[in-house]
């Protein structure tokens, strides 16, 4: 049994919340991926321990990034190292990321599969130092799923101009960064006298994306 849980821990400066993965085994296993992680050098969590077991339920806990089959998971929460790969595999040249903050939200995490996460950060232009803000998606696999997702998003941004365009990748790690595009959502807008020419329009698109022959990875 493989879980992916959103912990909030309430604290002095109010909730926060962090990302676990849950394993449970049938026999000795907890035990024996516990000895593997005692050789590794598991990312520290805000707060707890990176790699804890429940022996009376043969259950072993991750703290995030902490994913066994997603190494790449570990650029995540470091700022810096984010920074670095979005202006090497991002930015145009002469763009950087910049500033302290950089926010990562996570969306969507399947411990051992995939990640998603929204990524908010700073860049300024070296020739003219002007800073601007800029919203992405970032995208972690744990197989090669993900240069097949790459390639199909690629071919069908092409087509057409509302699916969002791959940004850049970082192969070794299984990492890819995808643009993010805003809008609103349907369901709010059924009541709407607009709404009969949005769903039409909503269904040619859906219609096109099926039509178009590229082939989606799962």
């Amino acid at each position: 049994l493989l879980l992916g849980i959103r912990v909030s821990f309430l604290g002095p400066d109010g909730a926060r919340e962090h990302l676990y993965s849950v394993k449970a085994f049938a026999g000795d296993g907890a035990a024996a991926l516990l000895d593997k992680w005692r050789s590794k050098r598991p990312v520290a969590p805000p707060w707890g321990d990176p790699v804890f077991g429940v022996p009376a339920l043969h259950v072993v806990v991750l703290a995030f990034p902490n994913d066994g089959e997603m190494p790449g998971l570990k650029a995540a929460p470091d700022p810096d190292r984010l920074k670095r790969l979005l202006t090497e595999r991002v930015l145009p040249a002469g763009e950087r990321a910049r500033g302290r903050r950089l926010s990562l939200e996570p969306v969507k995490y399947k411990p051992e599969r995939r990640f998603i996460a929204r990524i908010r950060v700073g860049t300024v232009q070296d020739s003219t130092g002007e800073k601007a803000e800029q919203s992405l998606f970032l995208r972690a696999y744990a197989d090669d799923s993900g240069e097949a997702s790459r390639e199909a998003t690629e071919a069908l941004s092409r087509k057409f101009p509302f699916v969002p365009r791959p940004l850049g990748h970082e192969a070794p790690l299984r990492l890819y960064f995808q643009e993010e595009r805003t809008g609103a959502p349907l369901l709010p807008l059924l009541p709407d006298a607009r709404a009969p020419a949005l769903v039409e329009e909503t269904g040619r698109r859906l219609r096109a994306l099926h039509d178009s022959g590229v082939r989606l990875a799962r």
